[in-house]
């Protein structure tokens, strides 16, 4: 019913109080350990929040990426076609320009 670490501090209080002689020792071996899962629960939390900040930190970054590689180009192409369309205009405007002439 009890979880492993759960069971296992339950354990050592039942060892404490069946076992006087020993008690003190015992207590001190409950709170080493007691301490130590605290300690490691700690360090895991932590790690995991470290992890979980890179993976959104990389998740930004790949959209942003996604996004201005999406978005940049488009501008750049509309802006060259539109002054090769000009370009384009004006020469066959000076191509007309001559054939009046001729």
């Amino acid at each position: 019913q009890f979880p492993g670490e759960v069971f296992q501090v339950l354990q050592s209080l039942q060892m404490l109080f069946l076992n006087p002689v020993f008690g003190e020792q015992t207590l001190l071996k409950v709170r080493r350990d007691y301490y130590d899962f605290i300690q490691e629960r700690r360090r895991s939390k932590h790690q995991k929040e470290i992890l979980h900040e890179e993976v959104l930190k990389q998740k930004l970054l790949q959209s942003n990426n996604a996004k201005g590689k999406a978005k940049s180009p488009k501008p750049d192409k509309t802006k060259k076609n539109e002054k090769t369309t000009d370009m384009q205009s004006t020469e066959t405007g000076k191509q007309k320009d001559k054939d009046k002439d001729k």
